[in-house]
């Protein structure tokens, strides 16, 4: 669920990007971006397979109640950092009503960094809502921004699991030893 995710950006944005990239990573929370990488701001977004991705969980009207603005949302103004946990194949056959004929609907996507062209993506990535956000990316628009990333050469293949855990999972304790998966 959303605090295992949130855990799982923890470890990777507070020890495993710090630690592999050294230098070439900075901490960094302004806008939309959750970092720096080669000192160019970075949102960071990880799916563990298939589906929908939030660009936030919230839903703020326009106004507040005394009529001030709300929170003003600027999506797309930095580069989107896409890490997929699991290979998986999203379709077997395609979606039932495809977005983009010109896409092989049923190739694996592997595990790994994708990196998204922000100023593209802008151009036809349409959100959706949902009961916690007014900013879904649909899960064939993610599919094409994967696609797309590859196509690209914007893209970081994890290696394969080997040996005894054929899946990467991450495991976490609290104080008192009690698990969460």
């Amino acid at each position: 669920g959303l605090s295992t995710g949130e855990k799982i950006d923890t470890y990777l944005t507070e020890q495993f990007l710090p630690n592999s990239l050294g230098q070439d990573y900075e901490e960094y929370h302004e806008g939309e971006a959750d970092c720096k990488i080669c000192n160019e701001p970075i949102s960071f977004k990880t799916l563990k397979a298939a589906g929908d991705l939030a660009l936030c969980w919230s839903k703020n009207p326009e106004t507040k109640k005394d009529g001030t603005p709300s929170i003003k949302r600027d999506f797309w103004e930095v580069p989107m950092l896409i890490y997929v946990r699991e290979s998986k194949q999203w379709w077997t056959r395609g979606p039932s009503h495809p977005i983009d004929k010109s896409l092989t609907w049923n190739q694996t996507v592997h595990a790994g960094f994708y990196l998204v062209n922000q100023i593209a993506a802008s151009q036809w990535v349409e959100f959706k809502s949902n009961n916690k956000s007014d900013y879904i990316i649909d899960k064939q628009d993610v599919y094409k921004l994967l696609c797309t990333s590859l196509s690209d050469g914007l893209f970081v293949q994890l290696p394969k699991p080997t040996g005894k855990y054929k899946r990467m999972e991450f495991v976490f304790f609290d104080a008192h030893g009690k698990e969460f998966r």
